[in-house]
């Protein structure tokens, strides 16, 4: 893998890091791993993201000759995407562990992760229980109704169940509405930035545009109520226990 020159776009704090990895294994990203000094390689992704121990678990090659190469390099140069935006990190001190009673790659966490969209501002994933849905306003004073994925002060994330609503990438769409619930109703132009087909489905990734400072503070304040109520619900302990090498 090749290192890249924009220095900008490398992530280097753990924080920030952690993010990104827990996202790429919620997700279940297919990572292309490529073995140092090897021609050979291995589809792989993440199993275990522990930033307490600064460890991470990959999942082992279903060839065991692979798997001693993995170890003997001692380093993996690790290519996948989340969400249409290129990750590349390196994983280093692999080592065979065990998680969950299968084999896997324990690694060091990476110091440095390439990142190119790192997002400035912190996204919500939205509950399901209380839905928040965005009212886009289509060619011809159409409308349609989607639910809201995940949501923060620049933009939102909405789920086309059907896959059928006609959107472009990069085009604004203006007049939108969306309410949020216990705060009120916010309107804007929405920039739709990437479309991905899902099977069944499609998700969108939207750009507020020209969103009025009053907006921004109901929106604000809804992403802070649900923060605080997320920290009220979240366990001290993570489920799972950690790889045991």
């Amino acid at each position: 893998m090749s290192e890249p020159n924009s220095e900008q776009f490398f992530l280097h704090t753990k924080a920030e890091i952690v993010r990104v990895l827990r996202a790429l294994m919620q997700q279940r990203c297919i990572i292309s791993a490529s073995i140092e000094g090897n021609a050979a390689s291995l589809a792989t992704a993440l199993l275990w993201v522990d930033p307490d121990h600064d460890r991470i678990a990959l999942d082992c090659s279903p060839h065991p000759k692979i798997n001693q190469k993995v170890l003997e390099s001692k380093k993996l140069f690790c290519l996948t995407s989340l969400e249409h935006i290129e990750v590349k990190f390196v994983a280093r001190e692999l080592q065979e562990a065990k998680f969950q009673g299968q084999p896997v790659f324990c690694a060091q966490l990476p110091e440095t992760l390439y990142y190119p969209q790192k997002r400035q501002i912190y996204r919500l994933t939205l509950a399901k229980t209380l839905p928040v849905r965005c009212r886009l306003t289509l060619e011809g004073d159409k409308s349609v109704l989607l639910p809201a994925l995940d949501l923060g002060i620049g933009g939102v994330g909405l789920f086309d169940s059907t896959g059928a609503v006609a959107l472009s990438e990069g085009a604004i769409y203006s007049n939108c509405c969306m309410e949020l619930p216990g705060v009120g109703e916010i309107r804007f132009d929405l920039q739709v930035r990437w479309l991905l087909d899902l099977a069944p489905g499609r998700r969108i990734g939207g750009a507020f545009v020209n969103l009025k400072p009053k907006d921004a503070i109901l929106l604000q304040r809804y992403l802070n109520q649900e923060q605080i109520k997320l920290r009220q619900t979240m366990p001290d302990k993570p489920s799972s226990p950690p790889p045991t090498r």
